[in-house]
């Protein structure tokens, strides 16, 4: 968050105020990290109680924590799959639209 606010004091200093860039400003710039940093607690979450878990059951052979923690895993890798199929629709939706706007010309 703090690379993120210096990196947007920067952006918006370097480009200038006649650039039309500069038109983003540094709280949509803040914005957009605070939403990266929001979408990454949920997986980070997950490994750390994936990891917890597999480290108490792994010491003490115990098969109900093993199971959760491997839930945990599971959750995790299924919130990568949604972002990875939300993110190949945003591609083909923007690849259609560059289709029709290029056609148009």
């Amino acid at each position: 968050m703090i690379a993120g606010g210096f990196f947007a004091i920067a952006f918006t200093a370097a480009v200038g105020p006649s650039n039309p860039l500069s038109a983003i400003g540094t709280t949509s710039i803040v914005l957009i990290y605070m939403l990266i940093v929001a979408a990454c607690i949920y997986p980070f979450y997950g490994m750390l109680k994936y990891s917890t878990n597999m480290k108490a059951a792994l010491a003490t052979q115990d098969k109900t924590r093993f199971n959760t923690a491997l839930i945990y895993l599971k959750n995790v890798f299924k919130y990568y799959g949604i972002i990875a199929i939300i993110i190949l629709g945003i591609y083909g939706l923007l690849l259609i639209i560059s289709i029709l706007i290029g056609s148009m010309r």
